[in-house]
């Protein structure tokens, strides 16, 4: 073999081997680009399932038509009170100390039944620093010292007691102290 041949033989078989290595390339940008499109597709598949396949928004409870009850008790300065005489309204109660949680229209739905609608609806006046029983006197102090209102929810502290929307079966208790 001449160096001619030579020269070429080795020529060709670059030729091959560059060949060889560029359609390894590309397949290898065909995986790729098939492994991209494959997970776009699931992407937007599993996407259309899950908004094919959503709830509709749930209303806050409580609506128009529920009827739930909640337990309660005020105790101001060491003593228990009696309880609220019954007052109209969906978010009341009957005197028998229990909350009645039935709204009749929307604005006693949802976050609105709360304690601030109930206390309001019984004619009492309540703040972390005072409270008025209905038809009673506002109240200040527990002997001679200012007082604090705390509010518990099923025994665990209620920090913002005004805007708790009862929910069924729960028991409030009101000390103020």
């Amino acid at each position: 073999m001449t160096t001619h041949q030579e020269k070429e033989e080795r020529r060709q078989r670059r030729e091959e081997t560059a060949e060889q290595e560029r359609k390894k390339r590309d397949a290898k940008k065909k995986v790729k680009q098939m492994i991209v499109i494959s997970t776009g597709l699931a992407v937007v598949a599993v996407v259309a399932f899950l908004l094919s396949n959503a709830s509709p928004a749930v209303p806050d409870r409580p609506i128009i038509g529920d009827h739930w009850h909640a337990d309660y008790s005020i105790e101001i300065c060491g003593e228990m009170q009696p309880i609220i005489p019954e007052f109209p309204g969906g978010i009341h109660t009957h005197g028998d100390g229990k909350m009645h949680i039935h709204p009749y229209v929307e604005e006693e739905t949802g976050k609105q039944a709360n304690l601030a609608l109930f206390f309001s609806n019984a004619g009492m006046e309540i703040s972390n620093s005072s409270i008025q029983m209905p038809g009673g006197a506002e109240i200040t102090q527990c002997n001679g010292v200012p007082g604090k209102t705390s509010v518990t929810l099923n025994g665990n502290t209620l920090a913002d007691y005004p805007s708790y929307a009862m929910q069924d079966g729960d028991v409030i208790a009101v000390k103020f102290s």
